[in-house]
């Protein structure tokens, strides 16, 4: 596989969560092996021993969102290197935006009122980018629920970007809790962010400027809590 079709890699489960606890995340009713074949979600610890135990990647689409498909790709000890050196410069990328003014944006909430990012300077801006089959962000949703009732009596704003449309989104919402106020169709907002691992957060302060970024955790409430009180200072 060469490295810029590896880059597109929606790579958001296997770096963090087991397989099995991903594919019981997701909405998915069936995954296809390189070779075509479909298997249900049952094969999938059989699969890995097949591949000599080597991590399993979940690549998709908006496409495959839809038909509720989820293809399997082999993480090979060549494509590994790839992706760590992928995540090197994606966490210095994230390192050099803070301190320095976050990208604008205006997008409209699932209430048609569209939120800028502008209009909010003066408050503690948290941003969460997430998509809707994504299992780390799943995972993390009730903690960051929490922060919202935490700061609910504080100059915060909680902002969700999904580069999901808002069809689909609030579909996911029927089934699914998510206190933050939830942007769609986010996906140009997504580049100038630099976001290729989701999910991913972002606290902005009152001045306007990038305080912190941070990656899935499993401490995420805890580490947003502290970076939060101290934009509030």
């Amino acid at each position: 596989m060469k490295k810029k079709d590896l880059v597109k890699l929606l790579v958001v489960c296997m770096l963090w969560l087991p397989i099995t606890v991903c594919a019981q995340q997701m909405n998915v009713s069936k995954f296809i092996l390189p070779d075509g074949m479909s298997i249900s979600r049952d094969k999938l610890d059989s699969v890995r021993k097949a591949w000599n135990g080597e991590r399993i990647m979940f690549q998709h689409n908006e496409e495959d969102d839809k038909n509720h498909v989820m293809h399997l790709v082999r993480l090979t000890p060549e494509m590994g290197k790839m992706l760590q050196e992928e995540d090197e410069k994606r966490q210095h990328a994230m390192k050099a935006m803070i301190g320095q003014p976050a990208p604008a944006f205006s997008l409209k909430d699932l209430n048609g009122k569209f939120q800028s990012l502008a209009a909010l300077k003066g408050k503690v801006v948290v941003l969460n980018f997430w998509f809707t089959s994504c299992p780390p962000c799943l995972q993390e949703m009730p903690s960051l629920n929490d922060l919202v009732k935490r700061y609910k009596d504080n100059d915060v704003v909680f902002l969700a970007l999904t580069f999901n449309n808002e069809r689909d989104v609030r579909e996911f919402l029927n089934d699914h809790a998510f206190a933050y106020t939830i942007l769609p169709s986010s996906r140009q907002i997504d580049k100038k962010y630099q976001i290729t691992l989701w999910p991913t957060s972002f606290i902005i302060g009152r001045d306007g400027n990038v305080s912190a970024a941070i990656n899935f955790s499993e401490n995420v409430e805890s580490t947003l809590s502290a970076g939060i009180d101290i934009a509030l200072k």
